[in-house]
């Protein structure tokens, strides 16, 4: 069992689960206990703390929210949305977001939007 912390699904029903190791990638229609098509392994992030926020936009671009290293109940400076392209089944990194002011509001605070 693995606790997952965030959770999108896309138009062809493809799942992306977010837990503290990385994020899952599961194929339309699985069920029980499946395999994961791919997987972004957080040694890919590096080594970031995953919020659970995740997006996915239509050309398969995957957004991840990061809190950078973890520090107390405040939003670390470090921290980051970071871009992922799936170009022909290959995950790669390909922009890191670090906006240079985060709002500051009551929780959930790992929302993430795509379009």
């Amino acid at each position: 069992n693995v606790a997952v912390l965030g959770f999108t699904a896309t138009a062809n029903g493809s799942v992306y689960a977010v837990t503290q190791s990385g994020v899952s990638i599961f194929a339309p229609g699985a069920s029980g206990t499946p395999t994961p098509t791919q997987t972004i392994s957080n040694t890919a992030t590096g080594q970031a703390v995953l919020t659970g926020g995740i997006g996915v936009d239509t050309q398969g671009n995957i957004y991840v929210v990061t809190l950078g290293t973890i520090g107390n109940s405040n939003i670390p400076g470090s921290a980051s949305i970071e871009q992922f392209s799936n170009t022909s089944g290959t995950i790669t990194l390909t922009n890191t977001f670090t906006p240079g002011t985060w709002a500051r509001a009551s929780a959930p605070l790992d929302l993430i939007a795509v379009h």
